[in-house]
């Protein structure tokens, strides 16, 4: 969570000539900082090159802050009335946010990221050439609308006249699903403007493949020393809807995320009630059930983690751990890659629940599965942070001998 101080930093309407001259003050102060982001660096480096006017570094005391406030005085080379910059310093001296001051307290990436995502866009949309910002829009896909109605690219509003109607509007709606985040701003007058945003993680964090795989990869270490890991669940399951397969095997179809992949879980009759298939004579049925339900069977498998992105970058982590990480922002999915004579290849998705974006994990299991014989260690692959918007590309569907569908994985990378 950012907390920390927020810097004003006030773009003052100054359509004077002159010379203006660089931040030397603003420069040397952002000297002894570090950023969170490199797109923090490059956008403060884009202010800074905007080469506005300041006056000299001044402090003020802010007990809200439980310590100084420190302000700058600004002149851009935009016509944008009474709009300020903001820069929010933690802690630790870490520059976590910069952006145009359109809601004021936001703070908090991990309550609601996309108050500080509209922040950092316009300002960066007004640090373009005007004949730019059409072509940053339409790159990041992004589509805007007025009075609900989408707007061609030609007809767009200027930034400046963008932020007015931020600036002017009464009411702030945001809503989402599993693709987008659909943004407006309603004003008295009940006209209205809006944006449709795709759901990127990348996008709307600010971080870059690497920085979410390395911050992923920090996670996974602080979950590691969680000492939750034993088994307090009951393979045994009451209330769910169960359909009997010819097999005799009954099934709970859950929800399907692709050809192959899904979250369903088989279950075998059983004097107490249904109870979860874990044995060597099903070995498809046990192991998804394993990827899905590792809490409720027991088991004390370690994952011997490889991080594809970060080669070097090798975890162990008990399964039970692992599904508990990613289960608790993640909708889980399972599906198998190939079955040989000897070994099961079975894959994992994560898909997360607030971006349109995925982990895949791949699993290489032994043919003859049971509670016994299962290893203590297996070996397994994550592919990180993927877009979740081409899973043609992702995925493919190969028929087998009849018995079920597989999927075959392509990576690139």
């Amino acid at each position: 969570m950012i907390r920390g101080r927020r810097i004003n930093v006030f773009f003052l309407l100054l359509g004077l000539a002159g010379q203006p001259v660089v931040a030397g003050d603003l420069h040397q102060w952002a000297a002894q900082k570090q950023f969170v982001t490199l797109e923090l660096q490059t956008l403060f480096e884009q202010v800074r090159k905007a080469r506005p006017e300041t006056s000299s570094l001044v402090y003020r005391h802010d007990p809200a802050a439980n310590g100084s406030l420190a302000t700058y005085r600004l002149t851009l080379p935009r016509h944008c009335s009474g709009v300020s910059v903001i820069i929010v310093e933690t802690d630790a001296d870490l520059i976590g946010h910069i952006g145009l001051d359109l809601f004021p307290g936001e703070t908090s990436p991990q309550q609601n990221p996309i108050p500080l995502f509209l922040e950092r866009f316009f300002l960066k949309l007004l640090l373009q050439p005007e004949r730019l910002t059409s072509s940053l829009i339409a790159a990041e896909k992004i589509e805007i609308f007025l009075d609900g109605v989408p707007v061609a690219e030609k007809l767009r509003p200027l930034p400046c006249e963008m932020i007015r109607f931020i600036t002017d509007a009464d009411t702030f709606r945001q809503n989402s699903n599993d693709r987008f985040y659909i943004i407006e701003w309603i004003s008295a007058g009940r006209s209205s403007f809006g944006l449709r945003i795709p759901a990127r993680q990348d996008l709307i964090l600010g971080l870059d493949k690497r920085e979410l795989d390395q911050r992923l990869r920090i996670a996974l270490i602080g979950a590691i020393h969680d000492s939750v890991t034993d088994f307090s669940g009951d393979p045994r399951e009451t209330g769910l809807q169960l359909e009997s397969l010819p097999s005799g095997i009954l099934i709970h179809k859950g929800k399907d995320f692709f050809p192959g992949i899904s979250s369903r879980c088989f279950y075998q009759p059983a004097t107490d009630g249904p109870e979860l298939v874990f044995d060597a004579a099903q070995p498809g049925e046990s192991i998804t059930n394993l990827l899905l339900n590792s809490h409720r069977i027991p088991n004390q498998i370690q994952i011997r983690l490889t991080i594809r992105s970060l080669p070097q970058s090798q975890q162990l982590i008990a399964l039970n751990q692992l599904l508990r990480f990613f289960g608790a922002d993640h909708d889980l999915y399972a599906g198998l890659a190939d079955i040989s004579a000897d070994s099961i290849a079975a894959v994992l998705v994560c898909s997360n629940r607030f971006f349109n974006h995925l982990h895949l994990l791949t699993f290489q299991f032994p043919r003859q599965l049971s509670a016994l014989t299962l290893p203590d260690t297996l070996a397994a692959a994550l592919y990180p942070n993927i877009r979740g918007d081409n899973l043609k590309n992702l995925f493919g569907v190969a028929s087998d001998d009849g018995s079920g569908r597989r999927i075959r994985i392509r990576i690139d990378g």
